[in-house]
């Protein structure tokens, strides 16, 4: 066991296997991209149930399990002198809007294609809730797991606890060593392994999928045509992606860093509603333009307003205290260790100096040669009081497609 948890055994430094895989996943998504995203997409329409069925059952049976008991009681007893740890909010509000897709810009991107008719904020609430109840439920199944191997090979809680510690960089090894000893236990167990890591790819795939749509997408909207778009787009996912391929040190840097930074994106969105008016964001843009949706209550217009901006800076303020005040001669504030707070604002720095001058580039030189609309083509977004009296499904509907098809032909 110590051996499947080691660092070395772990590290994808001596095979260049993750780099083939790499590779393929991301031809794989150009392809599907290219030409059958539906076809992910039907795949996924069985894979995924089937995931989470297969998730349900495991976890059942892990409950079953001599000593699974203790690691439920040991995940649900809080350490409450954690809560005054920042990096755990940190790292709680990051893999919750990794998990979520909130402030990626996957939703913003494929916000252009919805309609009236779509549910954003019944998805808004029921995509959280169903991610929370699952990861839940996958802790349950993990702690269980490894109550239950460790007790029964001897151990102690102080034993096992240094082992879930030691789970790998970027927290590799909760996955792709527990769950294998899990299934070693089962009658079939080889089999229900493989279908669970297939599921898992799948689930994966569909979110590069995803995010390569997203910004082939965008790519398109600058006048670029779709194949050299995808094609350039993958390019450039693979470069970017190459050194967690082939470290997982530097794997353990990116998971961090940019999903930290997550948080910084959620702030700049916040900062959009509030600048165009949070009351006018939630009236105009959801309870009088959607015909089919649950209705955004005032609460929503305080946490957006409010709550959200204050908890956002303060955590990052109280992280940067805490990091540079807790930082030690092995790994100082100002080193660039994986998670250390020079690595960090070094690249959120250069990534926002790149994109802010790469915007300044497009709103200057982009519309250069190319067909303006005159005044007379152009097809405004809806007024409010416009969308106060549709209501009418038809009639949104319409509204909407025409601002969509008249973008669309330019």
């Amino acid at each position: 066991m110590s051996l499947l948890l080691s660092h070395d055994s772990l590290s994808s430094q001596d095979s260049y296997m993750p780099v083939l895989f790499h590779a393929i996943s991301i031809l794989l998504a150009s392809l599907s991209v290219l030409w059958s995203v539906k076809s992910i997409e039907l795949v996924n329409s069985i894979v995924v149930p089937f995931f989470l069925v297969l998730i349900f059952i495991t976890f059942v049976w892990s409950l079953t399990l001599e000593y699974a008991g203790r690691g439920i009681a040991f995940m649900f007893s809080p350490d409450w002198g954690e809560f005054a740890n920042p990096r755990m909010w940190v790292d709680a509000i990051s893999q919750n809007a990794f998990d979520t897709g909130a402030a990626g810009g996957l939703f913003v991107t494929y916000a252009t294609f919805m309609t009236a008719d779509n549910g954003v904020v019944r998805y808004g609430r029921l995509v959280p809730i169903g991610n929370n109840l699952i990861s839940l439920t996958c802790g349950m199944l993990t702690f269980s797991t490894v109550f239950s191997t460790q007790y029964q090979a001897g151990k102690n809680e102080t034993e096992i606890l240094e082992i879930l510690q030691d789970n790998g960089p970027a927290n590799t090894g909760l996955t792709f060593v527990w769950f294998p000893i899990l299934y070693r236990q089962i009658s079939g167990g080889r089999i229900l392994a493989l279908m669970f890591f297939f599921s898992l790819a799948m689930a994966g795939f569909s979110s590069l999928v995803a995010q390569i749509e997203m910004l082939v997408h965008n790519v398109v909207d600058l006048g670029a045509q779709r194949i050299p778009a995808t094609i350039g787009s993958c390019c450039a996912v693979f470069l970017l992606g190459l050194g967690s391929a082939l470290n997982l040190n530097f794997l353990e840097n990116q998971d961090f860093v940019w999903g930290f930074a997550l948080l910084i994106s959620g702030l700049m969105l916040l900062y959009l509603v509030i600048r165009y008016g949070v009351r006018n964001y939630r009236q105009t843009l959801y309870n009088n333009y959607s015909t089919d949706d649950w209705h955004l209550g005032i609460l929503w217009q305080l946490l957006i307003k409010f709550v959200a901006p204050v908890e956002g800076l303060v955590l990052i303020i109280w992280w940067t205290v805490d990091t540079i005040a807790t930082s030690t001669e092995k790994h100082p504030w100002y080193g660039f260790s994986p998670e250390s707070f020079m690595a960090t604002f070094v690249q959120w720095v250069g990534w926002l100096a790149i994109l802010f001058i790469a915007n300044r580039l497009v709103l200057r030189y982009h519309n250069r040669g190319r067909t303006s609309l005159n005044d007379e083509e152009r097809t405004p977004l809806p007024k409010e009081d416009e969308l106060g009296m549709s209501h009418n499904k038809d009639e949104s509907q319409q509204q909407y497609d025409t601002f969509q098809s008249t973008e669309s032909a330019h």
